[in-house]
């Protein structure tokens, strides 16, 4: 025990530094407020050592004055310093950003691209509002436009891409809404990514909605695309593109059989972000019919 420990009274709290002693037993302690108090030196303990505490508020100078200088030491002399650091030499974590492969599908390799639309509430058919999907049934990214026509130009509703084999929303809409959507247009380009594809050609077709058919409850039929009725539009079946004018609704048809397997995908729009609507990303369902070998699709349906 000498002068500058830090002491602990044992018989009551609180403490300071030793600034004195008186005799042998006597040691005068300095408190905070700059009293000495005579304690016995059996009544108080060391709770920090003059000498460690003096080498650490040197190592702290130190450190201090070597931050407020410029290294002057060679790129060598610092190369040989850095090789003694510690590093974390642990392997990165693989499944950090894992993107899983896109999951193909045999039939999948020919394009089939439709344009779903769905009642919210099919109970309320003229009071429902509605949306509008589009639907990639194929193993290819598709970069698109959906477009509707106003006076004599066109207008991009919803833009960007989707994934192999998903459905994606488009866009909501109301019955007062259809006489702004009576022309649509979907452009359409396919590939695939990190490896080889076949050619698809872009597309570009358009067709004219039926707005009547959004107030009729059989307009709307049993499809693989969505769980409640839907009104479907093909805009390419097959590898088969659906011209201009010729695209008509799946509206009178019976249950319109559809694909199997498939992914839920990342939908983002042409800058990058998510758009209003870009919010919904669902798998197609498995088909309720399989194709038999050698049975082409209109022979199935």
């Amino acid at each position: 025990m000498k002068i500058g420990d830090k002491v602990r009274f044992l018989s009551e709290t609180g403490g300071g530094r030793i600034s004195g002693f008186q005799g042998k037993n006597i040691v005068l302690v300095e408190d905070e407020d700059g009293f000495e108090i005579p304690t016995l030196v059996s009544e108080v303990i060391v709770v920090a050592d003059s000498s460690e505490t003096e080498k650490q508020i040197a190592k702290a100078e130190k450190q201090q004055q070597a931050s407020s200088q410029p290294d002057n030491r060679s790129i060598k002399q610092r190369l040989a310093d850095n090789e003694n650091d510690e590093y974390d030499d642990t392997p990165d974590d693989p499944s950090v950003n894992f993107t899983p492969p896109v999951k193909e599908r045999e039939e999948g390799e020919l394009l089939s691209i439709y344009v779903g639309f769905v009642p919210i509430d099919e109970k309320q058919i003229t009071q429902t509002k509605f949306e509008a999907y589009l639907i990639n049934d194929s193993n290819y990214f598709i970069a698109y436009n959906y477009l509707f026509k106003n006076g004599e130009e066109w207008q991009a509703e919803s833009s960007g891409e989707i994934e192999p084999n998903t459905k994606f929303l488009l866009n909501e809409f109301s019955h007062t809404d259809l006489n702004s959507m009576l022309n649509i247009a979907v452009q359409l380009i396919a590939y695939k990514r990190e490896k080889t594809f076949k050619i698809k050609p872009a597309i570009d077709s358009r067709f004219k909605l039926d707005a009547t058919k959004f107030y009729k409850q059989n307009s709307f039929r049993e499809n693989d695309f969505f769980e409640q009725s839907a009104i479907i539009y093909p805009i390419v079946e097959a590898d088969k593109i659906i011209h201009q004018f010729e695209i008509k609704c799946r509206c009178n048809q019976g249950k319109y059989a559809h694909n199997p397997k498939a992914r839920t995908g990342e939908t983002t729009n042409s800058t990058g972000s998510q758009s209003q609507y870009h919010t919904t990303r669902e798998t197609l369902p498995i088909r309720t019919k399989q194709k038999r070998k050698g049975e082409t699709d209109s022979q199935r349906r």
